[in-house]
């Protein structure tokens, strides 16, 4: 049962916009940028089969799953960090971006 579904919501909602956010950055062709791309959408995909794809089914009670969802927001806080460094670099230099880690 999940306890705090408007919660639940707001984080795949968060999710929905990191993912688009990075579907907007496909036009660039520079390798190492599309391999963070990549990395970064996978960090934002992990986050239902991971995390919340069972919640529903669990046994945890309210406090519980407040712990749970605080370790998935922290999670996903850094993967949003992540999508907002590749956006920044994107916003700056465009499409013809060439990535140095």
């Amino acid at each position: 049962m999940i306890h705090d579904p408007e919660r639940v919501a707001a984080i795949r909602k968060r999710v929905e916009a990191g993912l688009a956010h990075l579907q907007e950055m496909e036009v660039v062709k520079d390798e190492e940028f599309r391999r963070w791309l990549s990395l970064t959408r996978n960090w934002f995909n992990d986050i239902e089969p991971t995390y919340l794809k069972n919640l529903s089914d669990e046994k945890r009670n309210p406090e519980e799953e407040s712990i749970w969802l605080s370790g998935v927001e922290l999670s996903l806080r850094i993967t949003e960090q992540q999508c907002l460094r590749l956006c920044d670099a994107f916003k700056t230099y465009g499409p013809d971006l060439r990535f140095m880690v």
